[in-house]
This record gives C-alpha cells, sequence and structure tokens, in this order.
C-alpha cells in the first residue's frame, strides 16, 4: 500500500513540474494556472497519505478542505493586492496611507490564521486528534517543501539555510 502510495505521488510530482523542462513554457497566466492545477493535486494526494485518510474521511473532509482553499486563496489574493498599494505608496513617499495600508495588512494576516484555526477546528468531527495535528504541521511544511522542489527543478539553490546562517543582505522592494 505505501509503495503504490509513493509511486503515485512521485508520478504526481513529476506530471506537477514537467511545465518547467519543456521547451516553449514560459511563465504566463496559462501554464500559472496548469502548474497550481497539478500543484493542487499533488497536494490532495500528499495529504491523504500524511494523514492516513479512509474512504470516508476523504469523501468529508476534501469538500471542506477545498472551500477552506478557495477562502485563503481569496484572502491571498488580497495581501497580494495591499502588499503592492504598500510598494506603490512607500515608492511614491506618501506616507498618509501607510498607516492604513499597514492595519489592512494586519487585518488580512489575522483572517489567515482565524481561517486556519476554524479548518482544525471544523474537521473534529472527521479527523482524530492525531490527524488534525498531522495537518497542522502540513500546512506549515507544505508550502516551504513546494518552493524548495520548484527551486530544485529551476536549476535554484535548493533548500534555504536557517535564518542565523543566511548572511548578507535581503534585497529591497
Amino acid at each position: 500500500m505505501r509503495t503504490r502510495t509513493f509511486i503515485i505521488t512521485l508520478l504526481v510530482l513529476l506530471f506537477a513540474f514537467s511545465a518547467f523542462s519543456q521547451p516553449g513554457m514560459e511563465p504566463g497566466p496559462k501554464n500559472d494556472r496548469r502548474v497550481r492545477e497539478r500543484i493542487q493535486s499533488m497536494k490532495i494526494w500528499k495529504l491523504t497519505e500524511t494523514l492516513e485518510l479512509t474512504e470516508e474521511q476523504s469523501a468529508r473532509f476534501f469538500p471542506r478542505f477545498r472551500e477552506f482553499e478557495k477562502e485563503i486563496k481569496g484572502i491571498e489574493d488580497k495581501i497580494h493586492e495591499n502588499i503592492e498599494a504598500l510598494r506603490e505608496v512607500v515608492k511614491a513617499g506618501n506616507d498618509d496611507k501607510i498607516d492604513e495600508l499597514i492595519a489592512r495588512h494586519e487585518k488580512l494576516t489575522q483572517s489567515m490564521h482565524d481561517k486556519n484555526k476554524e479548518l482544525i477546528n471544523n474537521s473534529t468531527d472527521i479527523l482524530s486528534k492525531n490527524q488534525q495535528a498531522k495537518l497542522v504541521i502540513f500546512q506549515h511544511r507544505f508550502p516551504k517543501r513546494m518552493r524548495e522542489i520548484i527551486n530544485e527543478m529551476k536549476g535554484g539553490y535548493g533548500p534555504r539555510p536557517p535564518r542565523g546562517e543566511r548572511g548578507g543582505k535581503r534585497g529591497g522592494f
């Protein structure tokens, strides 16, 4: 069973990142959408495996999870828009809107935390305590691992060193 799951996960990974190695696959909305869909598929497979979900649990959990993902995407889009607005205000030297944009950012970030908490609280009738803990860990680790894999596929530098070992200055805006 574990071998079959591993093979399926490996295949999904290969398909998910084949777009990066294909010639003529320039970045763009169409290709970005495809890559996001493949990553989402991989996320579902990996989450199913990590949580060791039964078929019944999967049938009940994933509709809630998809709704959660949709809401999170909406909040992430708003955060991105707000950050871009903040960048423009800083660039223009307009201090009048900074407090408002920072407050909005904090509110949106809090919304993200609240949605994550809501997902856990709303899954208590489906997931065991152990599975809930694994979900929290998965939600924390998955985005980081995906960035590492994407960097490796693009010929990047792989995993980043821990914060204290990075050295150098961070880029500006």
